[in-house]
């Protein structure tokens, strides 16, 4: 009840008591998104909806040591200290120092927003028409994809300016960890609520959003290439890569199911161009994983690989089993975060594999599939995918080969149970994709 009374007279209110709680959110991250939200929902001009007028009645306190909105006393002390030097190094200070507090507000404000606003969706699910929740969803899919832009790029920005000064990058993914759980979700209320109507002459929509995912997507995977992250952030790394190629898992198929007459040429290239991107992701993601066995415990010794390889510290291990309540550590959390990123990744790749014919359920034209299948297996060649897949299918055989009998016999334990099948979920999904490669005469 409190979060809808203050949603419906109103986010400002509501986000000065969340930004004075946090570590220091600048005013000027406030004022960006805040804004961004209001003029989406078209509530601009409403009374407390005016970002103007709220900041007249909420003064930023220059002049404080703390402040309801962020830490400006403190900072602006320091650079008034600092105005004088005319140092080089004084200024690429004041710069570090300046995107250091940016992207700790902007850490700080998306994971107010997201849990706000997962608060709020699952209120008006509850609560509102179907119509309505589909309008919500739309348009928090939208204002969280622009989020995430600003967010990756600021965040690639500011490493790249630390690093150059010799000084240690920040590594925070929370912010994007936050804003892609949030996307997800939207993404899926969405396509749960869609209407036939809404639905209809959406195509245009739907391009720029798996635009703009791409371009975040590809900021994040560079600044997460391999031999970059510390062992200690992989989980939130494969869970991040994770749920950015499910949302383009989820956007591709929506975007296929759409009447596509309203498109142009340019749009069918844009479109051709941002698959061969999503696909060169997947291929990425693919490569940065490599399989790692589990230590042998009395459930599960009956589970080897025989010439399994020594996993290189700059890969993210996977495993086939299950992070247990009884053996939570970093480790398997993050071995199962891996494995997960695998499987999505397997399904994206076949998702955006060429299709023989418009029957195969995609709305596009022979044409096109042939264009794309020529960019599409030059991708393959050039990452050399096919060699890496077959080597988590080698993987993924071997373990499903060594725990059948046991699983077949009924006398295996539980671990053994769910290492076997989600080893063979694995084998499935690499065997569906050369189907689908085969199907399109690719190989």
């Amino acid at each position: 009840k409190l979060v809808e009374d203050l949603f419906d007279s109103g986010p400002m209110e509501c986000w000065k008591v969340l930004l004075s709680s946090g570590d220091g959110a600048p005013a000027t991250a406030a004022s960006s998104w805040l804004e961004g939200f209001s003029s989406s929902l078209g509530r601009s001009n409403a009374p407390n909806w005016n970002l103007a007028l709220f900041l007249q009645a909420n003064p930023r306190e220059e002049d404080a040591s703390t402040s309801t909105w962020c830490a400006f006393g403190p900072a602006s002390r320091l650079a008034k200290a600092l105005s004088p030097a005319t140092s080089n190094n004084v200024r690429m200070f004041r710069q570090c120092n300046a995107l250091h507090a940016l992207t700790t507000g902007e850490a700080s404000f998306s994971a107010s927003w997201c849990t706000f606003f997962e608060v709020v969706m699952a209120n008006v699910i509850a609560t509102r028409p179907r119509m309505e929740v589909f309008d919500l969803a739309r348009n928090l899919v939208e204002i969280t994809l622009m989020a995430l832009s600003s967010v990756t790029e600021s965040q690639m920005i500011s490493e790249s300016l630390l690093s150059s000064q010799g000084l240690l990058e920040s590594r925070d993914t929370k912010p994007i960890g936050d804003l892609c759980s949030l996307l997800l979700y939207s993404l899926s209320v969405r396509r749960d609520f869609v209407a036939e109507e809404s639905a209809s002459n959406n195509s245009q929509s739907m391009l720029e959003m798996i635009e703009r995912l791409h371009g975040s997507a590809n900021k994040f995977f560079v600044m997460t290439q391999l031999g970059s992250v510390s062992p200690s952030s992989h989980e939130a790394v494969c869970s991040i890569r994770q749920n950015m190629l499910t949302c383009a898992l989820i956007l591709v198929s929506d975007f296929e199911s759409l009447p596509q007459g309203g498109l142009t040429r340019d749009d069918v290239v844009k479109y051709n161009d941002l698959r061969i991107g999503f696909t060169d992701l997947a291929v990425n993601a693919l490569q940065s994983l490599q399989y790692v066995q589990l230590g042998a415990t009395s459930d599960d010794s009956d589970v080897t690989v025989a010439n399994a390889e020594i996993m290189a510290p700059s890969k993210y291990g996977y495993g086939f089993g299950a992070a247990s309540e009884s053996r939570l550590d970093a480790s398997l959390l993050a071995q199962e975060a891996a494995f997960q990123l695998l499987s999505v990744s397997l399904s994206l790749l076949s998702r955006l594999a060429p299709t023989a014919t418009k029957d195969s359920g995609s709305n596009v034209s022979d044409y096109q599939t042939y264009s794309y299948g020529v960019d599409f297996a030059a991708c393959l060649k050039a990452r050399n995918a096919m060699e890496n897949i077959q080597y988590h299918l080698i993987t993924a055989s071997t373990v499903a080969s060594l725990t059948y009998q046991a699983v077949h016999d009924g006398s295996s334990s539980h671990s053994v149970a769910v290492i076997h099948n989600n080893a063979v979920d694995i084998s499935h999904l690499i065997i569906t994709y050369f189907h689908e490669l085969t199907d399109s005469g690719m190989i």
